[in-house]
Parts: structure tokens; C-alpha cells; sequence
């Protein structure tokens, strides 16, 4: 796996053990290309110790460990926090008081919003710390953080979730990586504003919540964008769903950016 001491390569489509390619990124100065998508580090061992290869230009592998609230979280999180009922806010962040005050239904409704409140301030400030790792490797020129391995069985599945969109009938093939990137804004996407020579950016798989905002300052920031992968159509047959918002995403990208190539599973990769 490892080519000359500087680059590590992956493409047989096997998963393996977590964080075995972390090491690399701390012992090896001359480390350039890290091609390992198909592993995955999780986001405390990428922090615990600086990385060595101030030149990587290549970052191809799956960063996970974020512990990002649940759908039912965020709800809590949206309606008993971030609600006008909480009334007064200091820069954005929930008052300890508000949080008892506005909710008298019972004790357990309280430390259950505080906690939510709690794991998502964790998990910001965990998304800073490995943005900050990220935006040190000022000349990548490649960041892959996920890639969708589809199995033909499971498609045609007859278990499978159906739904119709546009008068044909799709099958959701699977639910994204649990506890990967944020990769919005509001998460500290714009620590990522150093990579000037982004020229690959990839998120096949992951949890995203990239919209409109994300796209806008990703075509501005990243001037050398030419390939995105994770907006494209996920599979070429019409039997597996297409989200009509993702394409709304390519369709706004391609009009800021024109240019800029829009592929994933079986393209050949750059």
C-alpha cells in the first residue's frame, strides 16, 4: 500500500481497521498522497497528535467520530432551544437559566435539552479543532472525505424503501455515514478559506449539510475548483432515487461555476 514513502494508495474496495492509516499522517515528513478512501479516521486520533506532512497534497479517506445530534436531537435542539420561547440569548449561546425557566414540564425534559445543547457545542467545537487540522495542509490540491460503495443486491433488494418521484418509482438504496463533517458555514466550514489549491473536493456518503450558502463561498474560495463529488446523480439507472434539492445544488453550481465537473461512483477519480 505504501509507494516510495510518500504516498498510500487504496482501491480494492475493502474496509479496514480505523485509524490504521493515522499513523502515517504523524510519521512521515515526505507523505504527499494519503489515497485511502476506503479507510477512516476517527476525528479524536486525527487531533491527538500534529500531523508531520506539511506538504500533502492529496487527502482521500473518511473522517468520522463527530457525534452529531440525531434527527430527534436536532428537533429538540430547534424547537426547545433555538425557539422564541427561550427568549433572551448571549451571542448565540443558550442561557444555563433560560433553559430552566422555559421548561417546567419536568426534570427530565430539562437535562435532556441540556444535554442536547451540550453534545452540539462538543460537537462544533470538535468540527473547529479538525477544520483548523485540515486548513494547515495549505497545498492539497485533493480532499475526499467519503465515497458510496453500492451493492447491485441490495439496490434490487424487494425490501427494499420505494418511493415515487415524477411518475417513476425509485428505490433509497441507504442512509448516509452516520457522525462524519457537518461541512456548513455554521459548522466552520470557512477555516477551509486556506486551501487556494482545492482543485478536488469530495463528500460522497457523508452527512453533509451543504446548501446554497456552502456552494456560494466554496466558489468563491476555492478559485482552482475543477471536480466535486456528491452532488451528482448517485447511480445511472432510474431505480434508485434522485433527491430533486441535490440537484438543485449541481444546478446552482454549475451556474457559478461552470466549469467545474460533477462526478462520483465509477468516474474515474483524478
Amino acid at each position: 500500500l505504501i509507494d516510495a514513502g510518500d504516498s498510500l494508495h487504496s482501491s480494492d474496495g475493502k474496509k479496514y481497521e480505523v485509524n490504521v492509516v493515522g499513523t502515517l499522517l504523524r510519521l512521515l515528513p515526505e507523505l504527499k498522497t494519503l489515497d485511502a478512501i476506503n479507510y477512516s479516521i476517527e476525528a479524536d486520533y486525527l487531533l491527538a497528535e500534529p500531523w508531520v506532512c506539511r506538504d500533502l497534497q492529496t487527502f482521500r479517506c473518511q473522517i468520522i467520530g463527530m457525534n452529531r445530534l440525531s434527527v430527534k436531537e436536532e428537533d429538540i435542539y430547534s424547537t426547545w432551544v433555538t425557539g422564541a420561547s427561550l427568549g433572551d440569548k448571549e451571542g448565540g449561546k443558550e442561557k444555563e437559566e433560560d433553559v430552566d425557566s422555559n421548561h417546567k414540564d419536568g426534570a427530565q425534559d430539562v437535562v435532556k435539552v441540556k444535554g442536547t445543547v451540550e453534545q452540539r457545542r462538543q460537537c462544533y467545537d470538535l468540527h473547529g479543532r479538525v477544520y483548523s487540522r485540515l486548513a494547515e495542509m495549505t497545498q492539497l490540491r485533493v480532499l475526499d472525505l467519503g465515497h458510496e460503495f453500492r451493492d447491485f443486491l441490495e439496490i434490487f433488494n424487494k425490501d427494499n424503501q420505494e418511493t415515487k418521484f415524477g411518475g417513476r418509482l425509485y428505490s433509497k438504496y441507504s442512509p448516509p455515514i452516520s457522525n462524519t463533517l457537518e461541512l456548513s458555514l455554521e459548522s466552520g466550514l470557512g477555516q477551509l478559506d486556506s486551501l487556494k489549491n482545492m482543485e478536488v473536493f469530495g463528500f460522497e456518503g457523508v452527512d453533509h449539510r451543504i446548501g446554497i450558502k456552502e456552494l456560494a463561498w466554496m466558489a468563491e474560495s476555492w478559485p482552482r475548483l475543477r471536480i466535486m463529488r456528491g452532488l451528482h446523480d448517485p447511480w445511472p439507472f432510474a431505480v434508485v432515487y434522485s433527491d430533486p434539492e441535490t440537484q438543485m445544488l449541481m444546478e446552482y453550481l454549475e451556474e457559478l461555476r461552470p466549469s467545474v465537473k460533477h462526478e462520483g461512483l465509477g468516474d474515474e477519480h483524478a
